[in-house]
């Protein structure tokens, strides 16, 4: 199970890059305002937004959320040469095989509690000087988190030295010495 939207998108960053290194110069984690036609194709993974919610009770235990993670997977080629059609085409392919590539993966779906659903989006543009088709999904996670307290001072054994009378003079009395281990579950 993961722990944070940064672990999910390195799990997807694993997965996709080894597979799909033959088609994609440039693998990003966060989007590019600039991008040049020697970056191209590209594919990145971003962390597009992440909603947390209560999760059970409110005041019971310690800070525990529900989370919905929406990750965006995107994939932009160059639309500057002759084959601007195929080259759409063949984006089009390297992004469909992102479905069975993640989630006919076991590890990768066991990662998060469920997989919401997901939403697919083509648009065409100009960034900088690259013209680009672009082909963007944005896949919708859950998973859950609880902030445990960190106490740096466990209450783990009790000392007690104890004199009676109180104001009896030094070695005039016996003093008792007691300690207790606490144990810990």
């Amino acid at each position: 199970m993961i722990n944070s939207a940064r672990d999910l998108q390195n799990e997807i960053l694993n997965r996709v890059e080894p597979g799909m290194s033959d088609y994609f110069k440039r693998f990003v984690r966060s989007p590019l305002l600039i991008i040049a036609n020697t970056d191209l194709p590209l594919f990145g993974c971003y962390i597009q937004r992440e909603e947390r919610t209560q999760d059970g009770d409110n005041n019971h235990g310690p800070p525990h959320f529900y989370h919905r993670l929406t990750m965006r997977l995107a994939g932009a080629c160059s639309l500057e040469t002759e084959e601007m059609e195929d080259a759409a085409v063949d984006l089009e392919a390297q992004m469909a095989a992102l479905d069975p590539m993640l989630l006919s993966d076991p590890k990768f779906v066991m990662l998060t509690e469920a997989v919401l659903g997901s939403t697919w989006q083509s648009q065409y543009t100009k960034v900088g000087d690259a013209t680009l088709a672009e082909i963007v999904i944005d896949m919708t996670f859950s998973y859950r988190t609880i902030w445990e307290p960190v106490v740096p001072d466990d209450f783990k054994v009790l000392h007690v030295t104890g004199k009676y009378p109180p104001n009896a003079a030094p070695g005039s009395t016996q003093e008792i010495i007691r300690e207790w281990d606490i144990p810990q579950n």
